[in-house]
């Protein structure tokens, strides 16, 4: 099932406005009717203006469109009418598309006063299937417990099953040598123990110093920090990148032990309409 719209939060970056100006305007490309019912929840209080996108060298040269600006409204006022009715005016219309909604990490959405009823927000909304990630945090997940099924990434992950080495072992293959280039892989996704972002900050971080040619199996298996044989340049980068998962207190030089925050659980609500 696509997903037709989808939002990524991150700590200190998230404004209630924004969230609802994405998620709305995705919505209104993706969904059959939903432009058509968000512009008529919306009038008169909100501004209209056409949009003219240059097209090139064809038969009339451009193609006009309406984009529809929320800033004049209160935030969660702009993510009820712009989001959440016009979904509902789609259903009672006879719309039947399966709609899917994903917010990825809502526990990075609360670091401020003005996000905080995000969560009540998403569940309120109706006539969709929302797919939200999280950390056990329970300002964002008290609201799916009534209707929604959870799942711990780590926890319920199928045992056979480890995208994260999947990931680091396509990611680091063509960066040295195989064998050592493996061992890396293995080593990495055991501290990140199921954390892709974990994983691919400090993949990226070795990647950047071009320091894994040189990197033999023994070093990447063995060490602490598997980069400790290479350039010194490497640690400091790999903390600068992976910094912003660094727990409180904690020292980010050796991201293998700093740097692994909590998994995060995936939530599909029940009751949805969708």
């Amino acid at each position: 099932m696509p997903v037709a719209a989808a939002y990524f939060c991150r700590a200190g970056q998230v404004d209630l406005l924004d969230v609802a100006q994405r998620l709305s305007d995705q919505l209104a490309e993706a969904v059959p009717g939903f432009a058509h019912a968000r512009q008529a929840t919306l009038l008169p209080d909100i501004h209209v203006r056409d949009v003219q996108v240059h097209t090139g060298d064809i038969v009339s040269g451009s193609v006009t469109g309406v984009r529809i600006d929320l800033s004049r409204l209160e935030a969660e006022t702009a993510f009820v009418r712009a989001v959440t009715l016009p979904l509902k005016r789609v259903r009672e219309a006879g719309g039947m598309t399966r709609i899917v909604l994903l917010v990825d990490a809502l526990d990075e959405g609360l670091a401020s006063q003005t996000t905080e009823v995000l969560p009540q927000l998403l569940g309120g909304v109706e006539y969709a299937h929302l797919l939200v990630t999280t950390r056990p945090d329970h300002r964002a997940t008290g609201w799916l417990r009534e209707r929604a099924e959870s799942m711990d990434l780590l926890a319920d992950a199928p045992p056979d099953s480890d995208d994260v080495l999947e990931y680091l072992q396509r990611r680091l293959a063509s960066e040295g040598a195989p064998d050592a280039m493996a061992a890396l892989s293995q080593r990495i996704a055991e501290q990140a123990s199921g954390n892709f972002l974990y994983a691919f900050y400090v993949a990226e971080a070795l990647r950047h110093v071009n320091a894994l040619a040189g990197l033999d199996a023994a070093a990447a298996r063995g060490c602490r920090c598997p980069w400790e044989a290479c350039p010194g340049s490497i640690a400091t980068s790999s903390a600068a990148s992976c910094g912003m998962m660094t727990a409180p207190g904690r020292d980010c030089t050796d991201p293998f032990s700093a740097c692994s925050p909590s998994p995060r659980m995936r939530a599909l609500p029940l009751s949805s309409s969708g």
